[in-house]
């Protein structure tokens, strides 16, 4: 079995885990909504969450592309610290 470091991970433009948010908006451009992440907010990103257990790790915001009219993709990074610790994506039909 060959395990894949999540590091290596990448949009087509070339943003993933640990890039910044300059990186980010440079790539992506300026996002839809930013979101701030309060209370249980975004604990559905994590498989299995047991909601009594803090989450820092999920961050303070999530820039949010998508949301627009009716395009049903979406891309949300969670970011903390100015950089992404998370990525959502999803295209509903």
């Amino acid at each position: 079995m060959t395990l894949i470091d999540p590091k290596a991970w990448r949009t087509e433009k070339e943003v993933g885990l640990g890039s910044t948010t300059e990186e980010l908006m440079k790539a992506h451009g300026k996002p839809s909504v930013i979101d701030p992440i309060v209370a249980q907010d975004y604990r559905w990103v994590i498989a299995g969450d047991n909601p009594r257990t803090a989450r820092p790790e999920l961050g303070k915001t999530v820039w949010v592309y998508g949301r627009v009219g009716n395009d049903l993709r979406i891309a949300e990074f969670g970011i903390r610290n100015g950089k992404v610790v998370w990525i959502f994506l999803s295209h509903n039909e």
